[in-house]
């Protein structure tokens, strides 16, 4: 039971970043973004205090901090709830070699994404896996991963900011 919940707490905070971002890309429904960048901050530090995805997580988080990605209302307020969390719970134990590894894989993703998808920090884990450095943080990164990407599907990544107009296709701009 206790690994379903876990499967399905990293899924589901995936997909609630992916739409803290489209809330803080479009500026629509302030509160509802603060609340689930909260609620996906709380979910990451627990998966950073009770399980082994500490390393991989804090990884992404340094990387996001470091690339200037924490810069609206909502991700501040998930940063600021993680570290809250972390600071009463603690963290579980971080292997700091692969903390680097994957904080500069992150940080590769979050300024030059592959193709549009950021998956050097996938590529990276799944590489340390078959190195024999444990499948754990590919499991968490791939499974949150995958939570963004199918939230992606509802929460478009170049979200049109509020109030600006949009293009359709085969009409000329007013």
């Amino acid at each position: 039971m206790d690994a379903v919940f876990i499967v399905l707490l990293t899924i589901a905070t995936g997909a609630v970043v992916k739409i803290a971002d489209y809330f803080a890309d479009t500026g629509k429904k302030g509160l509802l973004g603060v609340a689930l960048g909260i609620a996906y901050g709380l979910a990451i530090g627990y998966l950073c205090a009770a399980t082994e995805a500490s390393t991989i997580f804090l990884a992404a988080v340094l990387a996001s901090a470091l690339s200037g990605k924490i810069d609206k209302k909502e991700h501040f307020a998930g940063f600021m709830a993680m570290f809250f969390f972390l600071f009463i719970f603690g963290v579980s134990a971080v292997d700091v070699g692969l903390l680097a590894v994957f904080a500069i894989a992150a940080y590769i993703d979050e300024k030059k994404p592959l193709y549009g998808y950021r998956g050097v920090l996938d590529i990276v884990a799944v590489i340390i896996g078959i190195l024999g450095f444990g499948w754990i943080n590919a499991f968490f990164i791939l499974a949150f991963d995958s939570g963004y990407v199918l939230a992606s599907a509802a929460f478009p990544e170049k979200a049109v900011k509020a109030g600006a107009k949009r293009k359709v296709p085969g009409k000329k701009a007013p």
